[in-house]
């Protein structure tokens, strides 16, 4: 494989592998930042605020990848079909598709989102593993396209495997999230 091939790249979850595979910890300097804003109307004063915290590498998320690919791959390899009973780690392979999900409350559509999807070959729609994926760990390229996913749609179609772990599941909707660590092109 090569660093091309790479479509997605957790920085977080791989720097975490990295660090108990690897038996090194890769974090040079955790840097966190406070925005407060407030805001005054019709007499009230609402104070509100978040806290971000971002970390610098002393290498860079595809060479931890790298380093820990060989013993990543010790992982099983899962059909869509098993994905759900899965608990940790794992690797699928299949088509990456941008997928629509509808949340409904008493039978009443709520909400229509747009996310990205790995099908199986046959895309059969009960075999789609829906991902919680962050736009901004796409890799130069694609990362344009997570951004137009909405317009995008079924336009988007490339064979991936991809490193997953289970996120969380919503039985009444029949949803089952997984979180990408790595997608690569097939």
């Amino acid at each position: 494989m090569r660093f091309t091939d790479i479509i997605y790249l957790d920085p977080s979850l791989v720097s975490e592998a990295y660090t108990h595979l690897a038996g090194v910890s890769p974090v040079t300097k955790i840097v966190k930042s406070q925005d407060i804003q407030g805001t005054i109307g019709a007499g009230l004063f609402h104070l509100g605020g978040t806290t971000r915290e971002s970390r610098e590498f002393t290498v860079s998320t595809t060479q931890m990848f790298f380093v820990i690919e060989e013993k990543l791959r010790q992982e099983p390899m899962v059909l869509a079909s098993e994905a759900r009973s899965q608990r940790g780690l794992f690797w699928s392979a299949g088509i990456l598709a941008v997928g629509k999900r509808t949340l409904r409350r008493n039978e009443k559509i709520e909400k229509e989102l747009s996310l990205f999807t790995i099908a199986n070959e046959r895309c059969d729609f009960d075999l789609y593993l829906d991902l919680a994926a962050k736009d901004e760990y796409f890799t130069s390229g694609y990362d344009r396209m997570a951004a137009e996913k909405e317009i995008l749609g079924s336009e988007i179609w490339e064979p991936v495997e991809a490193l997953l772990r289970p996120a969380f599941s919503n039985s009444k909707q029949g949803w089952y999230m997984f979180t990408p660590i790595v997608l690569i092109k097939r």
